[in-house]
């Protein structure tokens, strides 16, 4: 089953291992199937990392990103 989001979604890690790896991933659902499309990098997706109040890292889909997925560590 697939969810469609037109919103920000909103993942809450409560305790995190600082020697872990973290991988987020940001697929589309629409146009995941083509490896060429640029729609991702031109939806203005990103991940943002908040700890301590504050926020930590942005990571954000490339200009030049074809495909359907990009994951950030």
């Amino acid at each position: 089953m697939a969810l469609y989001y037109d919103l920000p979604v909103f993942k809450t890690v409560m305790e995190t291992d600082t020697r872990g790896r973290y991988f987020l991933y940001v697929h589309d659902y629409t146009n995941g199937g083509s490896s060429s499309s640029r729609a991702l990098a031109r939806s203005g997706a990103a991940v943002r990392v908040y700890g301590r109040d504050r926020l930590l890292h942005t990571f954000t889909v490339p200009e030049n990103k074809t495909g359907g997925q990009v994951g950030c560590v």
